[in-house]
């Protein structure tokens, strides 16, 4: 075998040589079968000449002896580069066109692919990161618990399915003006994971033995980029984490982001729990359970195995506890990438790929025609190799191979175009988030890694045969004499073929066009969604346990300060609890909305009574048995009465339901109506139902302030985190305004309309583009017969007329093929997205509309100009 290489090499790469040695071989071989004549009584001369007709012409035999290795195909394919280079070389303007209408579909499909390779297919930059997962208990009370403390000690030591496992805890702390998202974890989290320090150290278990001890931190890099500017001299130094002083004593490996969904900042020992998190005492007497195990699964064990060991060693863990907390079954996951490679992870990222594949499938169509307008030019050049002896599947192979060429060069300018929009991409998405969110923003690095490459050659090569198969097939199809004049018995195919072509491109451009148009119109609708709350000069001050006081105070004597609202969820981050409750005459029971508010909250938002009065200051301090009901409640359960007065029966809701807050009387009295509004989601409208319970801002359980102020909301915004770093440094973690909050409830809607409005317009333009290719290649095809017409007297009009009726024709058949798959998928995404049309009027009229206006303007174009044609000089020259 290494004899065949190297002869191999030898013949591609020293080809006069061995074109030598092949020579003097046959003439080696002619002189034995000459001697051999010659011993049958034949003169030397004849027997030459017959040993010569024997074997045939010696080029040809070294020829047939050099196509049996592998050099010969090696050598033919690159034969086949040459050649397509030296065609390109002499057509500039149409391999440019190419490179350019193919790169940018790729360069998009790449970008989308990077994205799901960041978040689904890359693994973290740990040590064996596919040997990790991720473990949780299902029980009748809780699906998805966490563990507790001490819950994690017992497991680490005891689980038969992992050969070490870490604790972690999400915390979100502020650093100045700076929100800060990192975990705090167990002693083992750096070691477990095999990761090192870029500077100074990790965390070691030592830092994690004692509660309350070891205030340390370890920055990601990234945040000590960011953040610190790379300073070396950071090690040591002391930064206040919501008011309290940690050491920093080392910087993360670069590329290391922990093992979440999205990058961390920095990661702190679990002992100091308590100083950074509100709740329950983790190392208390009540045991909370928050913690999230992730465990390296025991060399040779299957996840399986793994799963069945984890699920009986957790039931024997709890054997000895309450039915509602005993161990059901486990939850068990890869924890290798940010989201395991699922059927829910690939149904995430399905629609966006169907539609950037289609703009790749349309630009393949549009490169297509012009391969197929390309390759009929050259249709004599065709028949001659044909006449030749050239095999039908060597053209084809050539063929394919320009077309390969021109993909690969594609796929160089798509992949510079991914790297630029990629960068462009992530500063533009930043740059329209609100700031408040903005600084809270982590996502994946999306990078262009070997895997991205890889799609890139991958989708280049599928492109390539996409666009060059069906010219080539049909350009090698014709009968050979027709051929050698440079005509194809098989124009009418071709013709088939480029009109298949064209209806496509215009199918898949007004489908864009129409999903675009409705997303967009959707997205108008929610932004014209009357949320009933004035969110203007509002800010949210999220209050860590034990500092509301403080805040409430200090709040009070700033003048900018027009009211403030305590409550429990505040409005516009979609998580209204909901609770039974049946009026006072009824035995059914059905699920409402609920909220604490104070009296505060409807002056705050402005929110409009009604019918009936607002809660009293001791209604709220006593968390008296009254209730307000928006009108929608109120017309549900009393339609066509007074709710005044009325009386509300309240169902306590099951164990495994139960929130952290439930009203404590089992009957409540209405005593004011008011206007229906916005808790949940601006994509669900005004609240069905919502009940509104009294609350004061001394109730524990309340972790918002919602604060009204006078004047320009930054400069008070600012005002308030100085008056409160002030007198309660480290007791809000964030200071939002509500504006920011329901601009980020509208960013997918636009961000879905922007994407839609971009692949719907590079359609058209695709779409425009190869119209106005084929209509002028068609015209040019057809001048003789065009002269003809105006020689004999055909009108200019009617010239247009002919020329466009054709564009028309084949649009018109795009236009009905396209609407109708528009309308099917449309329905099937209406059918889960209630807010979408599967049909609007004007949106379907617009694109069909816009569609056949550019599909008439691609045409007129080559449509005057043969209306211009002279007749004589066409003439003439037959």
């Amino acid at each position: 075998m290494l004899r065949n290489i190297a002869g191999g090499l030898k013949s591609l790469f020293r080809r006069r040589e061995d074109g030598r040695e092949l020579g003097r071989e046959v003439e080696s071989f002619l002189e034995i079968s000459a001697r051999e004549k010659m011993k049958a009584g034949m003169s030397r001369a004849d027997a030459m000449r017959a040993a010569r007709m024997e074997i045939g012409s010696a080029d040809v035999v070294k020829e047939e002896v050099r196509a049996w290795g592998w050099e010969a195909r090696v050598e033919t394919v690159w034969q086949d580069l040459r050649y397509a280079l030296r065609c390109f070389r002499n057509a500039p303007t149409f391999a440019a066109t190419v490179v350019l209408t193919i790169g940018l579909a790729l360069g998009l499909n790449t970008v989308l692919f990077a994205a799901f390779n960041a978040y689904v297919l890359a693994p973290f930059s740990v040590q064996d990161p596919h040997s990790l997962y991720r473990v949780w208990w299902n029980t009748k009370s809780t699906i998805g618990r966490g563990m507790s403390w001490n819950e994690f000690q017992r497991f680490r030591e005891g689980n038969p399915a992992f050969s070490d496992v870490v604790a972690i805890q999400r915390a979100n702390v502020r650093v100045r003006n700076d929100m800060l998202m990192g975990e705090l974890v167990s002693g083992n989290y750096f070691s477990m994971l095999g990761v090192p320090a870029e500077l100074g150290r990790t965390l070691v278990p030592s830092d994690a033995e004692v509660a309350g001890s070891n205030a340390v931190i370890v920055l990601s890099h990234d945040c000590w980029k960011a953040k610190f500017g790379q300073d070396r001299s950071v090690i040591g130094r002391r930064i206040p984490l919501d008011g309290h002083p940690f050491e920093i004593v080392g910087v993360a490996r670069r590329g290391f982001g922990g093992i979440a969904n999205l990058p961390r900042d920095f990661w702190a020992p679990m002992t100091m729990s308590n100083q950074l998190l509100d709740g329950p005492d983790l190392f208390g007497p009540t045991h909370p359970h928050p913690l999230e195990l992730t465990g390296r699964l025991h060399p040779g064990l299957s996840p399986d195995r793994g799963r069945a060991a984890l699920l009986v060693f957790s039931k024997q863990l709890t054997a000895d506890r309450s039915a509602q907390d005993k161990v059901i079954s486990v939850g068990f996951r890869s924890n290798a990438t940010s989201f395991p490679l699922t059927a829910d992870a690939v149904a995430v990222f399905a629609p966006a790929f169907v539609a950037f594949g289609l703009v790749l499938l349309l630009a393949c169509t549009n490169v297509a025609n012009m391969m197929l307008a390309r390759t009929l030019a050259r249709q004599r050049e065709i028949g001659v190799r044909l006449a030749l002896g050239a095999a039908r599947t060597r053209l084809v192979r050539q063929l394919l191979t320009e077309g390969l060429v021109l993909a690969l060069g594609s796929a160089g300018f798509g992949f510079a175009m991914a790297w630029l929009s990629a960068n462009f991409g992530m500063r533009a998405f930043f740059a329209i988030i609100p700031p408040e969110f903005a600084k809270q923003g982590r996502v994946a690095a999306i990078s262009l890694d070997w895997r991205v490459f890889l799609y890139m050659l991958i989708a280049a090569c599928v492109s390539a045969v996409g666009f060059a198969l069906a010219p080539a097939l049909q350009a090698t199809r014709g009968d050979l004499i027709s051929a050698t004049r440079g005509e194809f018995a098989g124009r009418q195919r071709a013709g088939r073929l480029r009109n298949s072509l064209i209806t496509a491109q215009v199918a898949i451009c007004v489908m864009l066009l129409i999903c675009s148009g409705i997303l967009l119109r959707a997205g108008r609708r929610v932004e014209a969604t009357d949320v009933g709350l004035d969110v203007r000069n509002v800010l949210d001050i999220d209050v860590r346990e034990g500092f509301r006081p403080n805040v409430i105070s200090a709040l009070s004597s700033d003048p900018a300060v027009e009211s403030i609202d305590a409550v429990w969820r505040a409005p516009l981050y979609g998580d209204l609890r909901g609770i039974s409750v049946a009026t006072e005459n009824s035995s059914s029971f059905v699920t409402a909305g609920y909220n604490f508010v104070s009296r505060e909250h409807f002056d705050v938002f402005r929110i409009t009574l009604t019918n009936g009065r607002n809660f009293t200051e001791d209604e709220d301090r006593a968390e008296a048995p009254v209730v307000i009901v928006s009108g929608s409640t109120a017309h549900k359960f009393w339609p066509g009465s007074n709710a005044i007065g009325q009386t509300l029966r309240i169902q306590p809701p099951p164990l495994d339901s139960r929130p952290d807050k439930i009203p404590q009387y089992e009957a409540v009295r209405v005593i004011g109506v008011a206007r229906d509004v916005v808790n949940h989601s601006v994509l669900l409208g005004p609240d069905p139902t919502c009940i509104y319970f009294p609350t004061n801002a001394n109730a524990t359980f309340i972790p918002k302030l919602l604060v009204r102020v006078r004047g320009n909301i930054e400069l008070a915004r600012r005002s308030i985190q100085k008056l409160l770093d002030e007198h309660a440094p480290g007791a809000a973690n964030q200071i939002t305004p509500m504006e920011e909050v329901l601009e980020i409830q509208y960013l997918p809607f636009r961000l879905f309309a922007w994407i839609s409005e971009a692949l719907g317009g590079l359609a058209l333009i695709l779409t425009l583009a190869g119209i106005y290719g084929v209509i002028s290649y068609l015209t040019a095809q057809r001048w003789r017969e065009i002269g003809i017409r105006l020689a004999l007297g055909a009108s200019s009009r009617a010239v247009v007329r002919l020329v466009l009726s054709q564009s028309i024709r084949l649009t018109c058949l795009g236009l009905a093929i396209g609407t109708l798959i528009a309308f099917g998928v449309m329905r099937l995404v209406s059918a889960k997205i209630v807010l979408l049309a599967s049909f609007d009027l004007r949106v379907y009229g617009l694109s069909i509309a816009v569609v056949l206006l550019a599909a008439a303007l691609a045409g007129a174009i080559p449509a005057r100009h043969a209306s211009r044609f002279d007749p004589m000089s066409i003439l003439r020259h037959e």
